[in-house]
């Protein structure tokens, strides 16, 4: 991967006025920022894996000429045989011994250089699980699973849902509401890597949710 295309596919992040980030344990103050890659985004219970109090965000791989079909949120599907880059949003709180903080980021938005085409953010993860053999990151150590590291709907003490829109944005902007207790949120984000027709695969402007399960900490 040439490195001036990787640095070129997430090109920003900006919270909007009023946006509101709290936690319960970890102090505040933190802003959504873009990483390179981590070496490891396993659970972190396990030892060196990724963490953050806020949203951060990495450029998987670019460039990509997909081997699978891969189902999207909404469902969708990406054909096998397109051009796409990845990219992934996560927040990721550190293991508090004893402890489960709530972390909130809310209504970060995140700009991409290329159309979105797709978001796989399933309760689950099982999105994510079935494509990283396309779209994980080179160099990268992830999970075998991606369980409960996917978005919930569950309301907060703070009246907030996990989320996203791209209501009031244009095509390559996404706007991300996340509430985390372990083990955090993962969202994948594909984006096109060749020019497309405009809103070809773009798959809704609602706000996603889904309704199910309670988040619980995962044990080795």
């Amino acid at each position: 991967m040439c490195s001036s295309t990787v640095n070129a596919a997430l090109v920003s992040v900006t919270q909007e006025s009023g946006d509101s980030y709290f936690d319960n344990v970890l102090g505040t103050g933190a802003s959504a920022a873009i990483i390179a890659a981590p070496a490891n985004i396993t659970n972190d219970h396990v030892g060196g894996a990724a963490v953050n109090i806020n949203q951060e965000g990495f450029n998987e791989n670019q460039g990509v000429i997909t081997t699978l079909a891969h189902v999207v949120d909404g469902g969708g599907v990406i054909a096998a045989g397109k051009h796409v880059n990845s990219h992934m949003i996560f927040m990721n709180s550190p293991d508090v011994p004893g402890q489960d903080p709530l972390l909130s980021h809310l209504d970060v938005v995140w700009t991409f250089k290329n159309k979105i085409i797709g978001v796989m953010s399933d309760i689950d993860g099982a999105l994510e699980a079935a494509s990283n053999v396309d779209f994980a990151a080179v160099g990268t150590l992830y999970p075998t699973s991606f369980f409960r590291r996917g978005m919930e709907p569950e309301t907060t003490l703070y009246g907030e849902v996990d989320g996203y829109n791209f209501s009031g944005l244009n095509d390559n902007q996404i706007r991300v509401s996340m509430n985390v207790r372990e083990p955090g949120d993962w969202i994948r984000v594909l984006t096109a890597a060749v020019p497309v027709p405009a809103a070809v695969w773009l798959f809704g402007t609602a706000l996603i949710g889904f309704i199910g399960f309670s988040r619980r900490r995962i044990v080795a």
